[in-house]
């Protein structure tokens, strides 16, 4: 039976790719697996399980309507990194907290616009602890 393993989606990076991929590898701790040949078109950068395909692009209105959401474990841990970081990169309405829907999470605007929310739902043990 035929199985889905994975989703890599296509960010808009705006006009330059090398400064999103900065932007990812300092403040997300994403690393680069490919990178285009000049002039850099695209790149797919990779943290843990989670691929983006990161797209050049003048299209400012495609990255401002781009919105991503992605499971992750240890939300808060992750959140502190951000932090880390100086905190620039959290969206200023997406600070961590619990959502009535029963997820933790927290928002990142990326340089050209994307939204990106890390989010975690408790684990049964946690919830049962409630």
């Amino acid at each position: 039976m035929p199985t889905l393993e994975a989703l890599m989606p296509i960010a808009p990076a705006g006009p330059d790719v090398e400064a999103a991929i900065a932007f990812y590898e300092s403040e997300l701790g994403f690393t680069v697996d490919f990178r285009d040949v000049s002039p850099t078109a695209m790149a797919v950068i990779q943290r843990d399980g989670v691929q983006l395909m990161l797209q050049r692009t003048d299209d400012k209105h495609w990255a401002e309507q781009t919105a991503y959401r992605i499971r992750t474990r240890d939300v808060e841990a992750l959140y502190r990194e951000c932090q880390a970081t100086g905190g620039k990169a959290i969206h200023p309405n997406g600070k961590l907290e619990q959502k009535p829907w029963g997820s933790t999470e927290f928002a990142i605007l990326d340089p050209f616009g994307v939204c990106i929310t890390f989010y975690e739902f408790p684990t049964p043990e946690a919830a049962s602890e409630r």
